[in-house]
């Protein structure tokens, strides 16, 4: 095991995410195994699907410590049931028990437990600022009634706390936020048969500098910051914020973008890749988030306090990649050992200078992104992502490669804790340099996600795909390289074989498609250069036509082309076989599997053209 027996629990549970890889509706954690179904039929099949995987694997049960077919099931001290996921009843109940701590010891053991439930209590950051205030280092412990209360109200909130329901992205999403002087408040729910079910809720103290934000800026800061936080649930989903402050709905327009604050537009520039839009509820339908933002335990807290809540969120920060023997304080030794961070964190208290000419050379690299850096528990960060010292870069790099996830999994797995400069230079250098990675076959299969389905055009020849294949043998004297042109809606196929994949080609195949068949509206293509031409873009502007292009390195956004290029390739591969020849025979054998259908489908469910469509056609032969 790599760095010793420290990582035998990760070893374990990637092992066991290995032998149950595939296998749909089941959870693990390392010996911990959770299978769920939403029916009994297809909860079987997975217990089924499970147990032959672990029986392949060697692997054993012990029958005391197995549950079959319960409704409700405690799991990494959550108890989840149809009602939805509240805290482990023995957590609880260790809460409930608890005695007033009488030293930071006992008080920072009573913390740890309770954050471990702070997701299903509000204002969990509010509530605990006084007792939090108790761990600071140069702070005497001193049990005042105020962190008496404190106590009483966070076991008050655990106690009592509420079913959280799943989060279903299927479901219409709604982000409510609010902000006041003293804080911002915000809760994520989604309805269901009518119900508001909610999904995750969360509070934040203001600082003293964010108390003497203008109202505008404190509701923008509101929403800014409550979609960061539920970043994991929002991303790629389509939610409404609902807010009680009518304004906040003009900044998200373009006029408001235009007049930004420089401060409001660094926010709206952060939410720039997500899919929402602004509604306003008045106050009075606004209840949860009112009560978020001025409940009166937002009066106990200051800026100090606040600054304490970013310091935790730092210490947490760390623990998304564990550096196995580096602890938080090590962490902050080596910051403060780094020459580079020191200059840094100097010139976030006194400025930067105006030109980056006149900045240290060692400081060049972080220049571009200078507004974003902060300290927080004297860690250097960027946003929320650490900037550690040079002396770790080369660690950092080597445990994010440590599942051997290749670059791009590597740097992403990085890039969601971590920045510093030339990282993703510093990953390409250590996965071109793993003995690992070269020695064995790199494995293309990506995780798995909800896929969105293809618009299917309403009628024939309104969307095609356009693709190259090649270069392949047995296609004859023509060349080895074709073009392939498919219809979304009837999967009308058109193909030309050429010498050469060139824009002149694909322009002169295309004329030919359209002059036979008619205009479309859209052709799909990947970015090749025949594609993306000066030539290819005059080509389809005189024609009217509209070119969307799939994403990099991401040939499923024009699945239907690259499907029809496997049926190609295999029924090239059994003319071979059978002794057929060339473009002949792939026509024949085309026609023999799809084209018939997709000729009727193509020209038996088409409308005549106009008089204007015809005319149009001849004026661009």
């Amino acid at each position: 095991m790599p760095f010793g027996l420290a990582s035998a629990a990760a070893v374990f549970h990637r092992i066991m995410q290995n032998i149950l890889k595939g296998v749909e509706h089941v959870l693990c954690f390392q010996d911990d195994v959770l299978i769920y179904g939403n029916n009994k039929m297809e909860h079987d099949d997975t217990l089924r699907s499970v147990l032959r995987a672990l029986h392949k694997a060697g692997m054993t049960l012990k029958k005391e410590k197995c549950q079959f077919g319960v409704s409700s099931v405690e799991y990494l001290g959550h108890k989840i049931s149809e009602e939805g996921v509240k805290p482990k009843n023995d957590l609880v109940k260790g809460v409930k028990e608890a005695l007033a701590p009488s030293n930071k010891q006992e008080l920072s053991s009573f913390l740890g437990l309770a954050e471990y439930m702070a997701k299903f209590v509000r204002n969990f950051a509010i509530i605990t600022a006084p007792l939090r205030t108790l761990l600071k280092k140069d702070t005497p412990f001193q049990w005042s009634s105020e962190c008496q209360q404190a106590f009483c109200d966070i076991k008050e909130a655990i106690i009592h706390s509420p079913h959280l329901g799943k989060f279903d992205p299927k479901l219409k999403t709604y982000v409510t936020t609010d902000a006041s002087g003293q804080g911002i408040g915000a809760m994520i729910y989604q309805k269901l048969n009518g119900q508001e079910r909610i999904v995750a809720f969360t509070s934040k103290a203001l600082n003293e500098a964010e108390r003497r934000y203008s109202t505008i800026e404190r509701e923008t800061l509101a929403c800014f910051w409550a979609i960061i936080h539920f970043k994991f649930l929002l991303w790629g989903l389509p939610c409404t914020i609902k807010t009680d402050h009518k304004p906040l709905i003009n900044v998200f327009t373009t006029q408001g973008r235009e007049r930004a604050t420089p401060r409001i537009a660094k926010w709206l520039l952060g939410l720039e890749g997500y899919n929402f839009k602004v509604e306003y509820v008045p106050g009075d339908k606004n209840n949860i988030a009112d009560f978020l933002s001025r409940s009166t335990g937002f009066d106990r807290v200051n800026g100090k306090d606040a600054e304490q809540e970013n310091e935790w969120q730092a210490s947490e920060s760390i623990l998304w990649l564990d550096l196995a023997s580096l602890t938080q304080k090590e962490w902050i030794e080596e910051t403060e050992k780094d020459q580079t961070l020191q200059l840094i964190k100097n010139k976030i208290i006194n400025g930067w200078l105006d030109k980056a000419k006149d900045v240290e050379e060692p400081l060049k690299g972080y220049w571009n992104v200078r507004f974003e850096l902060h300290v927080s528990n004297d860690l250097v960060m960027r946003g929320e992502r650490i900037v550690p010292p040079c002396s770790l870069w080369t660690k950092l790099v080597e445990l994010a490669h440590e599942g051997h996830l290749g670059r791009s999994l590597t740097k992403n797995k990085l890039h969601a804790t971590y920045w510093f400069p030339r990282m993703n230079s510093e990953v390409e250098r250590a996965v071109r340099d793993c003995w690992a990675c070269t020695a064995s076959d790199k494995s293309h299969s990506t995780c798995k996600a909800t896929l969105s389905p293809v618009n299917i055009p309403e009628k024939p020849w309104d969307k095609l795909g356009l693709d190259i294949l090649g270069p392949m043998c047995h296609l004859g004297n023509k060349g080895q390289n074709m073009f392939v042109l498919v219809d979304y809606h009837s999967h009308w196929t058109m193909f030309k074989i050429v010498r050469q994949i060139t824009t002149f080609e694909a322009i002169k195949f295309l004329t030919e498609a359209f002059r036979r068949e008619g205009i479309p509206s859209t052709l799909v293509t990947d970015n090749g250069v025949q594609f993306t031409s000066e030539n290819m873009k005059e080509f389809l502007k005189k024609w009217g036509v509209y070119n969307f292009r799939t994403a990099l390195y991401n040939p499923k956004a024009n699945g239907l082309v690259e499907r029809m290029n496997r049926l190609i390739k295999d029924c090239i591969q059994r003319a071979k076989v059978s002794g057929m020849q060339g473009e002949e025979a792939l026509n024949e054998m085309l026609w023999s599997t799809v084209e018939y259908g997709a000729w009727i489908a193509l020209y038996l469910t088409r409308e005549e053209k106009t008089d204007l469509e015809k005319s149009r056609d001849f004026g661009q032969c």
